[in-house]
Formats: C-alpha cells, sequence, structure tokens
C-alpha cells in the first residue's frame, strides 16, 4: 500500500498531513511515530510505503540556505 503525505513546517512544529489526518511535532522523529501509529490502527495492509513531498510554499526563511526537496522523503513502514 502507498499513501502520500504534505510536509510543512510551521513556527517550530513540523507538520505532516494528507486528506483524512494531520499530524503536529518538534521533531521529524516524533511525526514519523505518529504517522506509523496512526496507520497500524487505520490501514490493513502489513506494508505501508509513505511518501512526504515538501510544502515549498511554507518553506521557512531560515531554511532557505537548503533546498526544499532535502526534506522530501519515503519511509517503508511495517505495521
Amino acid at each position: 500500500m502507498q499513501i502520500d503525505f504534505t510536509l510543512s513546517f510551521e513556527g517550530y512544529k513540523w507538520i505532516c498531513y494528507h486528506q483524512e489526518q494531520r499530524f503536529v511535532a518538534d521533531s521529524l522523529d516524533d511525526l514519523d511515530q505518529q504517522v506509523k501509529k496512526y496507520l497500524s490502527k487505520t490501514v490493513t495492509s502489513r506494508k505501508v510505503e509513505a511518501h512526504f513531498l515538501f510544502d515549498f510554499d511554507k518553506f521557512p526563511v531560515w531554511m532557505r540556505q537548503y533546498m526544499s526537496h532535502y526534506f522530501n522523503k519515503n519511509i517503508v513502514y511495517t505495521l
């Protein structure tokens, strides 16, 4: 199974969302754990490939020394 998320950053929080759910965390690791917990409760597949694409419109000024695609990531969750 595959699911696509939008990854963003506001203030001091990482944000991740898709059509049905929104997650907010202090770190990317915390965000990953929230997503995994959500998926384990809502999908029937034991393996989920999650794609996270960064929303460039929300790219913070202090991060502009980096390219936004550096924050894109793919994670395969085994539930």
